[in-house]
């Protein structure tokens, strides 16, 4: 009674195989040319730098703005998705420590990534006094024109625990 299930199973199962050893031929399969030469986790050289070179309008994708618009847009912070302009808009990676910080001098996006690592005490709070200083941003303005957002493998994060801003 039990073997002609069996052999349905197998049948089942030898169909996937050959379907899958299909789909990897044709490229459709989870190898990662970037996981091969860095670890999955990597912030810094992984993550940052990646985002960076997709969303910098003055990369060598030859897209300008698209890519940044298209991820503000997937943001949808209100500060930034309504004032930033684009079209002046700098991206740097790794600037004083800040993971990515897109601005056009008047609005400011900080983006941390948080893929492991936990906060340092007070981390936000330096970034954001970093940039009002370098941009002459005054504390009144700061809630209008600074934003910070994590990108997390989370949905919802625990947010910056010992932080002042």
């Amino acid at each position: 009674m039990l073997l002609p299930k069996y052999h349905k199973v197998e049948a089942s199962l030898l169909a996937f195989k050959e379907q899958r050893e299909k789909d990897k031929s044709m490229g459709i399969n989870d190898y990662s040319l970037l996981n091969s030469v860095l670890r999955l986790n990597d912030e810094v050289r992984l993550h940052s730098r990646f985002i960076y070179s997709m969303i910098n309008p003055l990369g060598d994708h030859y897209q300008n703005e698209t890519f940044l618009r298209e991820f503000l847009n997937l943001i949808q912070h209100l500060n930034i998705k309504n004032n930033i302009d684009i079209s002046n808009a700098n991206v740097l990676c790794e600037w004083q420590n800040i993971d990515l910080l897109i601005h056009d001098n008047s609005y400011f996006l900080i983006i941390e990534n948080k893929l492991r690592a936990k906060d340092q005490k007070n981390q936000i709070s330096r970034y954001i006094e970093i940039v009002m200083q370098h941009f002459n941003i005054k504390i009144d303005e700061v809630s209008n024109r600074i934003a910070v957002i994590y990108l997390s493998k989370k949905k919802d994060i625990d947010l910056v625990k010992n932080q002042k801003a």
